[in-house]
């Protein structure tokens, strides 16, 4: 699967929001196993997006020059922002908002 589709994916439940982004930041001013264990998650996570994106650079999907640390950094914040937004909204138009941005990000139609 391409590294398009998977991000283009990625932290959405059937509902369009991330859990984990709601999580962190629900507990973020709230020490404690908790928190730690969702920083941890969130951490994980991001790991698990610049992982794709090594990926993706091995298999020429990505632009030789693109530095999967940004890019990583950029998608995770995409996601936040849509998650955030879509809380406060509840509306599914800023799913599709989201999932276009990323698609212009990658560079894909």
């Amino acid at each position: 699967m391409p590294f398009s589709s998977k991000a283009s994916r990625l932290g959405s439940s059937p509902g369009g929001s991330s859990c984990p982004a709601s999580a962190a930041l629900a507990m973020d001013d709230r020490p404690g196993p908790v928190r730690d264990l969702i920083a941890s998650l969130q951490a994980r996570f991001g790991e698990l997006i610049h992982g794709f994106a090594v990926t993706a650079l091995a298999r020429h999907e990505l632009s030789p020059g693109e530095d999967p640390g940004r890019l990583a950094f950029e998608l995770n914040g995409i996601m936040l922002a849509t998650d955030t937004n879509f809380a406060e909204h509840d509306d599914p138009a800023v799913l599709e908002l989201a999932r276009q941005i990323v698609r212009q990000r990658l560079g894909v139609s």
